[in-house]
């Protein structure tokens, strides 16, 4: 059996809107995320299985919002608004 060669080929990070393909199955999600400024009560709760790309929207919206994204564990003891 040959075996694979690893090529020294540049990573890059594809996070941004150019990067996400908008099907029927997640048109809704980026509806939604387009309509930022009118969530109820300036929230969104995006839900999926894993590899679903709930990651890269968030990347998306937070480029277009201005907004940070914080790993899950910088989140116990920071004041988030109710």
């Amino acid at each position: 059996m040959a075996r694979q060669l690893a090529l020294p080929l540049p990573v890059r990070a594809a996070l941004g809107r150019e990067d996400y393909f908008v099907s029927s199955s997640n048109s809704l999600a980026v509806a939604m995320l387009d309509g930022w400024q009118s969530w109820p009560a300036g929230k969104l709760l995006l839900v999926g299985p894993a590899g679903s790309g709930k990651t890269h929207l968030a990347h998306v919206w937070a480029a277009e919002s201005g907004a940070t994204i914080l790993p899950a564990a910088a989140l116990p003891g920071l004041p988030i608004p109710e």
